[in-house]
């Protein structure tokens, strides 16, 4: 699951919950606590959290592939490392985050610019 999609799966799970739970009394005129209302964000940052705890063995993992690819006459792009990322995944050597690897197109459009960007990896783009 990727981390886009379980922020925003909790944050609907948890909405719907107090939605159930509170609507009733909030049609009947009683008025909600805020700190019940916001229960449902520090749920759905729960969610979100539990589902970047597999970004640093990921990283640390990717980043020794990486590091063991030879360098040649062309960049080390996105798209090969999605396909690195895709071929290994069962011998990665973690058991963090989920048992399939995230989709290739999320990897290779979203994911890896965003941790190269954040400095959480490291590809070499010359030779």
């Amino acid at each position: 699951m990727h981390l886009g999609t379980a922020y925003h799966v909790g944050r609907s799970v948890a909405i719907w919950e107090l939605k159930r739970k509170y609507e009733p009394a909030a049609k009947a005129g009683l008025d909600i606590p805020r700190q019940k209302r916001a229960g449902g964000q520090a749920r759905a940052a729960q969610i979100k959290a539990a589902a970047a705890g597999w970004y640093k063995p990921a990283t640390d993992w990717l980043q020794s592939l990486i590091d063991a690819e030879p360098l040649g006459a062309k960049p080390l792009s996105y798209s090969r490392l999605a396909g690195i990322i895709h071929d290994g995944w069962d011998e990665r050597g973690f058991s963090e985050g989920p048992s399939e690897p995230p989709e290739y197109l999320y990897l290779a459009k979203t994911l890896l610019p965003r941790w190269e960007k954040d400095g959480l990896i490291n590809r070499p783009t010359t030779a």
